[in-house]
């Protein structure tokens, strides 16, 4: 199909469907905008109205869209690094593939060693491709490594603060958020304990209010959490939320604390990254305290299948969960790997 065939398309395509002017002006937008790589990358060029196509082909509308890159492991902005510059290209990717998206979902591991120069350009890469609102959790890789036990939290609350409704203001590492109606969790370590997760007393107790005060029998609440859970990924023996050899406070499970509270609210979706599990391996686990999204891991992935670039798109549709795998280093779905389950 040449260039010319694939752009009339893409216009019909778009003078068919119903859309609000707001997003018939951001996709007409985003054509105009690609119009100007053409004679200058006509690489991207091309691969943009491709990917604009396949958007227009494939939604099928949906209550809520977001997109889950976890364990990116970017080191700046210096595209020579292999990392960086297959994040970037998702994120180019992602503007015209899932140009509705109602958000953006990192469950950690944004970072490889936690610098600010990282944090920083990890944000701006967000904003200069113009991501859907940020979701982003703190994996180990961001918070280890630091000069002070607080350097990662001053950091997080600089180039996050602003997505965080009000938490950083307050001091404040895991928070909440809602999307088109839907209740996000963002739970976060609060101290450096190299592979797993310290989860406070104050913490728990936080999440449990949260859940209690915003229930919707029409919605599930979303969960974000970096690590796994005990069950969920059998090849890893200590990278839990919790391991007494390097908890503060190990005569507190954290992880079971958090299990019991879930229990009373299963209508919940936990997506987990950490594992770095390669597609063949990654599963949902439908546990009696929600289910549990093992995601790709999108730097690469050290158990199963070799391979890099591997990330999910969400698709919402009342209690309905449609996770669809998408290979952003070879530029296709893989509908092998497509999971739908109702909560």
């Amino acid at each position: 199909m040449g260039e010319t065939t694939t752009l009339t398309e893409i216009q019909t395509m778009l003078q068919a469907r119903t859309w609000s002017p707001a997003q018939r002006d951001h996709l007409q937008k985003l054509i105009n905008q690609n119009q100007k790589l053409r004679g200058k990358d006509d690489e991207r060029y091309t691969r943009n109205l491709g990917l604009l196509q396949e958007f227009l082909q494939d939604d099928q509308g949906a209550d809520l869209t977001f997109d889950v890159l976890s364990d990116v492991h970017t080191n700046g902005q210096d595209l020579e690094k292999p990392e960086n510059r297959r994040f970037v290209t998702a994120l180019q990717d992602i503007q015209y593939l899932d140009p509705l998206a109602d958000a953006f979902v990192v469950p950690g591991d944004f970072t490889d060693h936690g610098e600010e120069f990282a944090y920083r350009d990890f944000f701006q890469s967000l904003q200069e491709y113009h991501m859907a609102r940020p979701i982003v959790a703190l994996g180990n890789h961001d918070v280890r490594w630091q000069k002070t036990e607080t350097a990662f939290k001053q950091q997080y609350w600089r180039y996050n603060g602003q997505y965080m409704d009000g938490a950083a203001s307050a001091q404040r590492l895991y928070w909440d958020t809602f999307v088109r109606g839907y209740h996000f969790i963002i739970m976060n370590t609060e101290k450096d304990l190299k592979d797993n997760v310290y989860l406070s007393r104050e913490q728990l107790a936080w999440v449990q209010t949260q859940l209690a005060a915003h229930q919707d029998p029409q919605r599930p609440t979303l969960l974000i959490i970096h690590q796994t859970f005990t069950g969920t990924a059998d090849h890893i023996a200590l990278d839990r939320i919790y391991n007494p050899a390097q908890d503060p406070d190990p005569h507190f499970n954290a992880e079971m604390a958090l299990k019991d509270i879930l229990r009373q609210y299963p209508r919940t979706v936990i997506f987990t990254g950490h594992v770095h599990n390669g597609r063949d391996m990654i599963k949902v686990y439908p546990e009696a305290y929600g289910y549990v999204v093992d995601c790709p891991s999108f730097v690469r992935a050290d158990y199963g299948q070799p391979g890099h670039g591997d990330a999910y798109q969400v698709r919402v549709q009342g209690n309905t969960v449609t996770l669809r795998l998408r290979s952003y280093s070879d530029n296709h779905w893989l509908p092998q790997n497509q999971r739908v389950f109702t909560v």
